[in-house]
């Protein structure tokens, strides 16, 4: 009985420690898989719409075209310039008034410059707890 107990409470002290990611840590996530090209584990894991696809051939051509978009330098370095913009911003966090049925009602907006301007880049928590991205 008291090793059940023990159980218990060390389960509910571990519970309370696991939080989930902020929202620039997600924000290093996703650059992170920009860097590295991951493009599945960024569309499978952080792309909060997908709910949205219809079926793995529908994810696979997502795949597809962020391989052939942001295989481009170019391409990849302007994504980039973004994500490290953000970087140096502290997010605000906000209720989002029309969250999609696998996020969370928090979305994070870092307010980033970019060509001159002020912008909004947001990502949007999801229910597992990560931060992800809408196209």
């Amino acid at each position: 009985m008291m090793r059940l107990f023990t159980s218990a409470i060390f389960l509910f002290f571990c519970t309370l420690t696991m939080s989930a990611e902020t929202a620039s840590e997600g924000l290093k996530e996703i650059k992170t898989l920009y860097e590295t090209k991951n493009f599945e584990k960024l569309i499978k894991e952080r792309y909060s719409e997908i709910h949205k696809v219809k079926d793995d051939a529908e994810v696979e051509k997502m795949i597809g075209f962020m391989k052939k978009r942001f295989g481009n330098e170019k391409n990849l370095n302007m994504v980039l310039k973004i994500y490290e913009e953000a970087e140096k911003v502290e997010p605000v966090i906000m209720k989002n008034p029309s969250p999609n049925e696998s996020e969370d009602e928090d979305m994070a907006v870092f307010k980033i410059k970019f060509h001159g301007k002020e912008l909004p880049f947001n990502l949007y928590q999801m229910k597992n707890g990560k931060w992800g991205f809408h196209f």
